[in-house]
């Protein structure tokens, strides 16, 4: 089964197009085949907005392909949650961005790739 992701975060007054960067494409012949294509962007001001868009191509019929798209804000009820626990509003933001981005890493088996990954998310929120 193959899994392609892309994720994507807006803020700061940026708007955000999430083209898929990497096209599903099942070709003729190539029956019983399984895919599954998501696309996700966190919005996290108002001014700011995401459109995603995954891309699958399908030549053949006996298949299982999907695909999501998911454009949406932070969750005021995720942010309360925590910000009632004591968590301040800051932290929240970070620690569900966490959550929400740290799961990219087990698309890769090469921990140098994961480590690069984990660095470029830890230091980029």
């Amino acid at each position: 089964m193959g899994l392609h992701g892309n994720y994507g975060i807006c803020e700061k007054r940026s708007n955000g197009i999430l083209l898929a960067s990497r096209v599903s494409e099942i070709q003729k012949g190539a029956k019983k085949t399984h895919t599954r294509q998501v696309a996700k962007i966190i919005v996290f001001d108002p001014k700011s907005d995401g459109q995603a868009s995954p891309i699958l191509k399908i030549g053949e019929n006996d298949v299982e392909a999907s695909h999501a798209a998911v454009v949406g804000r932070l969750s005021e009820e995720h942010l309360f949650y925590l910000e009632s626990r004591g968590v301040d509003e800051t932290m929240a933001k970070r620690l569900i961005t966490l959550g929400y981005l740290k799961p990219i890493e087990a698309y890769f088996s090469d921990p140098k790739i994961v480590e690069q990954i984990d660095n470029a998310i830890e230091g980029g929120i």
